[in-house]
């Protein structure tokens, strides 16, 4: 049985009493082996059961096959008489939280595939590998993705978004060391930005388009800050100085490019017999060779 927990990745403290194979999936009866239960809320131990109720959870599938955790959850009774709650149920902690139908792991490989695939095409991918879940409940998990800790970073890039291409733009900010998106802020307005940029003075340069919103913004909220031209912008001011720097310097270019380039000899006119020309061609063909002869 400890092979199968571990393989399973089912919590420590149940032991299975009985499993089920049928056309909803694997099932796996669980019965808690602890005696004791400790209170959330005034986190002393209790030995007293009041009662015993099923919880059902779907955990990861397992070969293809929906499996389901049925767990026997004691309630207990607090005798502490200085906590408010007399009663309180055995916790899944960390596997499941409370009023949860699926595991903690689940809920992760839900996320995952919400956030690769979608809602609709996250659900055909889950049901082919043995998930029951709805597109609702992938787009949920995404929704509900709990936010990392916004940082700054040393090395940042600026450049605006679209909300509606011509009409409304924001702010993209992105690490530029792990590429990784810092913030995203709904407007492009100087004061905005500048704000932001006062929160994180570790902010060493700052990559950014020609805008001078943006050139302004990082001058007032991060002066410590050296500002340069992001990749693109960078080969885009290249191009424009070779160009007006070609059309300047044109007619020299022309020149130098006419005397460098091998002069072509004149086509010899090609020989036609005399013979199979008419009488005005033969004569001026004659009278061709003759200038020649006297040039």
């Amino acid at each position: 049985m400890h092979s199968l927990k571990t393989l399973l990745q089912l919590p420590c403290g149940w032991r299975c009493s009985r499993q089920i194979i049928s056309s909803d999936g694997i099932t796996l009866h669980l019965h808690g082996k602890r005696k004791t239960a400790q209170c959330p809320e005034c986190f002393k131990r209790s030995d007293s059961v009041h009662s015993c109720r099923r919880r059902r959870i779907q955990h990861l599938p397992c070969s293809g096959q929906t499996l389901w955790l049925v767990f026997s959850v004691r309630h207990w009774y607090c005798r502490n008489p200085a906590c408010s709650r007399k009663i309180f149920a055995g916790s899944l902690a960390p596997f499941a939280g409370s009023h949860q139908q699926s595991s903690q792991a689940l809920q992760n490989l839900q996320r995952q595939l919400g956030l690769i695939a979608g809602g609709e095409a996250g659900k055909r991918a889950a049901t082919a590998a043995g998930l029951r879940c709805s597109a609702d409940t992938l787009l949920r998990r995404v929704i509900n993705t709990p936010e990392t800790k916004q940082s700054g970073a040393p090395h940042v890039g600026i450049d605006e978004w679209a909300w509606h291409r011509g009409h409304r733009y924001g702010t993209l900010i992105v690490n530029l060391d792990t590429h990784r998106p810092l913030v995203l802020l709904p407007g492009r307005d100087q004061r905005t930005l500048a704000t932001w940029f006062r929160k994180y003075p570790e902010i060493q340069i700052v990559s950014r388009d020609r805008s001078g919103v943006y050139a302004t913004a990082a001058r007032e909220g991060a002066l410590q800050a050296r500002q340069v031209a992001n990749r693109w912008h960078l080969l885009k001011n290249i191009g424009d100085v070779l160009e007006r720097m070609m059309y300047r310097h044109m007619p020299l270019i022309r020149l130098v490019a006419s005397e460098l380039s091998p002069k072509k000899s004149p086509d010899p006119e090609p020989s036609v017999p005399a013979a199979s020309l008419r009488r005005p061609e033969r004569l001026k063909q004659q009278t061709r060779k003759k200038r020649k002869r006297t040039a």
